[in-house]
Order: structure tokens, then C-alpha cells, then sequence
């Protein structure tokens, strides 16, 4: 098979792409500016990667222990026996798969032994839906990159040379009940050399299933609003443009813009006379009796005089033409205001545009915030990972702005942290990444055959470094999330990790950016924990014959690790039962299990009245940290106050140990629910 047909073919004709069916899907950001501000429950963005499950062990003066330098090779490469992957199916390395519906939003991937290198040309990257043997995608890896396979075309894709040391795919491939990526080649090739590899999925339930399988019907304008030139507006709507000139001397404030009603700021372009003020003035802006932003304007567009090299993504940065622009819309439900300040100095001149819309805000519209981030953090194991976002509530998350460096003036050292998500309260990371610049879709330390390549794409970027010997001691970077913005129900923490080792003396600079509100979108209305015999009691948990039940004391996978004691009932064979019942109406139900991953496996279905309602995926073995969890949509129209779940969870694989501790139902509905015990996210 040559790959130059990207979807493969059966009997001579194309596979339909997709069209949508019902509602817009969460990753279709491309048609309406609002769509990111939505407020909405109805899906969960996840990563698959190929980090190391294995955990650091630290002597008493905070050093790693020589026999446990693996808690940094996030790669696989089993010569050195690290099988990043989650089973082998023949030929195959399975490195992910979701069950139920969503898409597959973005595929990262590099490989090399300290420079990048080209995937051998006979190992392949396959994508298979819905449970279809024959793959819905099946071409070389190189060829998801390099531009050469139809529809996989710049700007959607970059291979190591345009995406500086790795490759990257942004084609939202949809699934209606499941998905699975696998590698394909002859062992030599798999084995050849280190693979590193990143898949962000949506999880999106009802939402997705009402979406056709594969690629969008609209993907070319998908493709021209990512190919949109760095300044200009990238939605196909073009709004209307008002356009000012404000002066302000040494001290003095000045109003850019106020609206009441409802409506939306679509776009803001700032330019300061003299050009490159930007470090002498500031941004606030108050929405709906709220201040959103107050940010120097360095850290708002990016830019800095001192350290060329500005930021030129799609919908922050710096243009040719010296405005900076925020087209990361601004939607306000009562009233909103643009201040602007100048404690410099000197007295600045500044050239404004404005484009708002003349629509009504949506309802579920959230605020634009924005979070300045500033710390240095010491050496050893003194300090946690270092922050990066902190939101109680609800939102998405959409971009992160960020200087990052050691405070070792000749180290890079800090490309090697992996950033860490945590959602809702979860206990460990739910989104687990390989480095720093494999965050921002690069990779080697941002090298094209050479460390410190300085890159701007649309999505994501690096565009300044300071090198010391041809390598990077500090970088200034960006992520753009759009197809990938990533929900949050009652709170967002992202973390960085310091070093290779979580050990480095660590500075981190710069702005995240969210749309967010207080209050719980989504809380626990029920719960089964095999722990407590109340809670057993009341769900009538109800093990197969021959299940044992014993008590786990272990880690959940975070850093440093949180200790639990739990109850973990485990069968081979069978089905357990339980039943919950609601206090409260309910509505967009997601199940939340929490098990012992001492074994990988333990995929399985939810069934209602002998219904399917849910897909438990396939969990990665992790015995140094048995505790894990994962939240799964349920496919279940609202239901009334005092209405009974009989639940049956049937695993895949009737030979298997299947091991479960804890079952959560969380449910979004009225503001009746939020006033339950029960802590937000269970």
C-alpha cells in the first residue's frame, strides 16, 4: 500500500466524510467565535500519551536514586523494555482507545536519540472506528506530517522541520462507539529508536453520537481559518470595526470601550506610539460587575522589546504592522468596559480598534479571564510542581502564554517537565504529558537538526529563545486549545513539572486564559464505596460469585503521591450490580469509577435495563500507583426526583481480573442540586 490514498478505500469508493447530524460537536470552534465561551457539560477532553508510569525514588538530599532514572523516559522503546503501550493485537501496538463516542482531535509524535529523526517509511500510524477492522486512516507515519497525503495538508499538519523536532496532526476524526490507534510495522522498525507520542481525544457521549463518523464535512474551513495570516480575523463572519486614538500621559487612564445589554467583543487591536511601548501600559477589563483582565500589555499580546521575537498565533500576538490583537471573543451578559492605564514613563499614544457584535450574547456564553503567572521555585523536593492555572468553578480552558526557564542560567533542564492536568478534584492527572515542548508540539528541545529552532504556527509555537551553546536556557512559548479547549466542572489545576526529576530550580512567567464562571457545573448526586458499608448498603452492590474483597492501601499517580486507603472487590467473569437513586432531578450523567490498575485491561460496558448506556476504556497497567479513575458519559435522557438507576458493569474480557473500589454519578440539572452534601465532583 503505497499511503497516497490517506482514508482508506473499500471496493473503490471513499469512505463518506463525515456530516453532522444534530447540534455542533465541542470541536467545531471554526464556524462561530462564541463557540469556545459556551458553558457546556456534555463532553471531557483527554490525553493518551507515552509518559513513564514509573515513579521517581529520591535519597534524603532530594536526588534521584541511580536505579530509578526511568520516572523520566517517557518513550517507547522495548529494547530497553519500556512498553508505552497499551496491549499488542498481532502485528500491532495498540497505543490508544476510547470506547463510546467523541473524536480524535490531535496526534503529536517525534522520535530520535537526542536529535529528531524521520519514522523508518515502513512503520505506519492506523485509526480504526466504531469497531471496524478496516482502518479508517492507514498511512506511513511520516505521512501524517509532511504534507504529502491528502487531506493530511499544512496548515492542519507539521512535520519535525516546520514543527520543530516532532510532528503534529490537527484533523478532528469523530467516532460514534469507539476508536483505537494503533502502530504498525516490523519489529526492527518499531524498535529502531525512542517514539514518543501524544493523542488528545474529546470524550463527548450523546453529544458526538449524534455526529457521522470520521472527518468533518467542513474540514477546507477548518483549513482556512487555521491558514489565516497572523493578524488578521480568523472567523468567516467579518465584524464591523470601530476605530479610536487615545492619548495618555505619565499616570493617566483612558476608556477603549463600554457596551450594556448583552452582546460580545469579538476583537481588540492595540497599537502603541512609540512602537514597542508595550511594557509601559495596562489592560482592564470588567464584565458584568467583574474585572476579567488587568495584565501589562507584555503578557496579554505577548510582546516584549527587551527579547525579540514576539508571539504570532491565530488569535493571540503581535502583527506585522505593530498591533497587537486578542481575537479570543469577549462575550458580557449586562455590561462590559476596556481601561486602559499608564504607569510608564512616558506619555503613550495608542491606535485602537474594536469589532463587536450586534447579537445577543448566548446564554451559556462564559467570560473571557485571564490568569498572570509569576514564581520561581527552589531546587530538590521541597516544592510541588509549579502552577500554571488555578480556577475554581467552571469553563474551558483555552490558551497558555508562558517564559519558562531554570534558575540555573546554563541549564535546560526545564524542557524535560511533563505539564500535569488535574479536573474536578481528581486525585491524580487526568491529562498526563512527555515535556515541555512536546506541550507546545515540538519537540528535542525545539530542534530541527539543531537545538533552540524558533517556530510560530498557528496553534502553537516557540518564538524566542536565549541559547547558551547552541541550546535553550529559557524560551518563551504558546498553545492555542481549540479543538482541545478543555471543559472544567468545579475546578482546573495545571501544573508543571520541574525537570526530568521534579527537582530543578524552576522559574515560570506569563498569562493562561479561560473562559470561566464560579459555581459547580456538574456534582455528585450518588455514590457507591465498596469502603464504606452504608454506602454498599444503600447502592445493593451485589459482586459476581467468586469475586474476592480486600483492602488496597496505595498511591493515586500524582506528585508527590497521594496515599489512599480503599475496598477493591475483584472477579474474573461475571458482572456486578448496583443501584442508585436520585435525590435530585438530573440531567448530562457521567459516571465516575475509581479501581485498581494493578493490571491494564478492565475495559467494560454499562448497562441499563440490559441497555448500553456507557464504555469503560481500556486502562494502562500502572503497579507502582494502583489507584486511578476515569469519568465516562452516560448515554441517559434527563431523569425525574426519586428515579432509580439499576446499573450492571459488564467487563470486556471475561478472563481478566476486573478490580473496582468506587463508583460516583455526577449529574448536572438545577441550582437544587448544588446545595447537596456531597463535595463538587464527588
Amino acid at each position: 500500500m503505497s499511503g497516497r490514498l490517506v482514508l482508506v478505500v473499500l471496493a473503490g469508493v471513499l469512505p463518506a466524510v463525515a456530516q453532522a447530524l444534530d447540534g455542533s460537536p465541542p470541536w467545531r470552534i471554526w464556524a462561530d467565535p462564541l463557540a469556545l465561551a459556551i458553558d457546556r457539560d456534555d463532553h471531557a477532553v483527554v490525553l493518551r500519551s507515552s509518559f513513564s508510569p514509573e515513579p521517581c525514588v529520591y535519597d534524603a538530599a532530594g536526588r534521584v536514586l541511580p536505579g530509578h532514572l526511568d520516572c523520566r523516559y517517557d518513550h517507547l522503546y522495548r529494547p530497553l523494555a519500556r512498553h508505552r503501550y497499551l496491549r499488542q493485537q498481532g502485528s500491532e501496538l495498540v497505543l490508544a482507545e476510547e470506547a463510546g463516542a467523541g473524536a480524535l482531535v490531535r496526534v503529536w509524535m517525534t522520535t530520535g536519540d537526542g536529535f529528531s529523526g524521520d519514522f523508518p517509511a515502513d512503520l505506519r500510524l492506523r485509526i480504526r472506528l466504531d469497531g471496524n477492522p478496516i482502518p479508517y486512516v492507514d498511512l506511513p507515519v511520516r505521512q501524517w506530517f509532511d504534507g504529502s497525503a491528502w487531506p493530511f495538508l499544512p496548515p492542519l499538519v507539521g512535520d519535525r522541520h516546520s514543527g520543530a523536532g516532532a510532528g503534529f496532526a490537527y484533523l478532528p476524526i469523530a467516532f460514534r462507539s469507539g476508536m483505537e490507534v494503533t502502530l504498525a510495522g516490523p519489529a526492527a522498525s518499531i524498535d529502531q529508536a525512542r517514539i514518543w507520542y501524544q493523542f488528545t481525544v474529546v470524550r463527548a457521549g450523546r453529544t458526538a453520537a449524534a455526529v457521522a463518523s470520521g472527518l468533518p464535512a467542513d474540514l477546507e474551513d477548518w483549513r482556512r481559518f487555521m491558514a489565516t495570516e497572523p493578524g488578521r480575523y480568523p472567523w468567516p463572519q467579518a465584524p464591523e470595526w470601530t476605530s479610536t486614538r487615545v492619548t495618555l500621559p505619565v499616570g493617566a487612564e483612558a476608556d477603549l470601550g463600554k457596551r450594556s445589554g448583552s452582546g460580545a467583543l469579538l476583537a481588540l487591536r492595540l497599537r502603541p506610539d512609540p512602537p514597542g511601548a508595550w511594557q509601559d501600559l495596562r489592560l482592564a477589563v470588567t464584565v458584568d460587575g467583574e474585572q476579567r483582565i488587568d495584565l501589562p500589555l507584555t503578557r496579554v499580546f505577548g510582546s516584549d522589546t527587551q527579547q525579540p521575537g514576539p508571539v504570532r498565533s491565530l488569535l493571540i500576538g503581535e502583527d506585522d504592522h505593530g498591533f497587537g490583537y486578542l481575537y479570543l471573543p469577549q462575550p458580557f451578559h449586562e455590561h462590559v468596559s476596556l481601561r486602559l492605564a499608564n504607569p510608564g514613563p512616558l506619555a503613550v499614544a495608542v491606535d485602537a480598534e474594536l469589532a463587536w457584535s450586534a447579537a445577543p450574547a448566548p446564554e451559556g456564553a462564559l467570560p473571557l479571564s485571564a490568569l498572570a503567572l509569576g514564581q520561581c521555585l527552589a531546587g530538590g523536593r521541597h516544592d510541588p510542581d509549579a502552577a500554571l492555572l488555578r480556577r475554581q468553578g467552571r469553563g474551558r480552558w483555552v490558551a497558555l502564554l508562558v517564559d519558562q526557564r531554570n534558575q540555573a542560567e546554563d541549564d535546560a533542564n526545564y524542557l524535560e517537565g511533563d505539564e500535569r492536568l488535574y479536573l474536578d478534584g481528581s486525585p491524580h492527572p487526568v491529562w498526563h504529558g512527555t515535556g515541555v515542548e512536546d506541550f507546545f508540539n515540538g519537540g528535542f528541545y525545539f530542534d530541527r537538526g539543531g537545538y533552540g529552532h524558533r517556530h510560530a504556527l498557528a496553534l502553537s509555537g516557540a518564538p524566542w529563545h536565549r541559547l547558551v551553546a547552541g541550546v535553550p536556557v529559557r524560551s518563551r512559548m504558546y498553545r492555542l486549545n481549540l479543538l482541545d479547549a478543555v471543559p472544567f466542572q468545579a475546578g482546573l489545576d495545571l501544573r508543571a513539572e520541574r525537570g526530568a526529576y521534579g527537582d530543578q530550580a524552576m522559574c515560570v512567567d506569563g498569562v493562561a486564559w479561560a473562559y470561566h464562571a464560579p459555581g459547580v457545573g456538574r456534582a455528585a448526586v450518588a455514590r457507591l464505596d465498596l469502603a464504606d458499608p452504608a454506602s454498599v448498603a444503600a447502592a445493593d452492590y451485589q459482586a459476581p460469585a467468586g469475586a474476592t474483597c480486600a483492602p488496597l492501601d496505595a498511591a493515586f499517580a500524582d506528585e508527590p503521591p497521594t496515599r489512599h486507603v480503599g475496598r477493591v472487590c475483584t472477579f474474573t467473569g461475571g458482572a456486578s450490580r448496583f443501584r442508585f437513586a436520585l435525590g435530585q432531578p438530573g440531567q448530562s450523567f457521567w459516571l465516575r469509577r475509581r479501581f485498581d490498575g494493578m493490571n491494564g485491561g478492565q475495559a467494560a460496558t454499562v448497562l441499563l435495563d440490559e441497555q448500553p448506556v456507557a464504555r469503560i476504556p481500556f486502562a494502562m497497567a500502572n503497579p507502582h500507583r494502583r489507584w486511578q479513575e476515569v469519568e465516562v458519559p452516560l448515554d441517559l435522557p434527563p431523569r425525574p426526583a426519586g428515579a432509580t438507576l439499576d446499573l450492571r458493569v459488564v467487563p470486556d474480557d471475561p478472563h481478566a481480573p476486573f478490580r473496582e473500589a468506587r463508583y460516583v454519578l455526577l449529574a448536572r440539572a438545577g441550582d437544587a442540586l448544588f446545595d447537596a452534601d456531597f463535595e463538587p465532583g464527588g
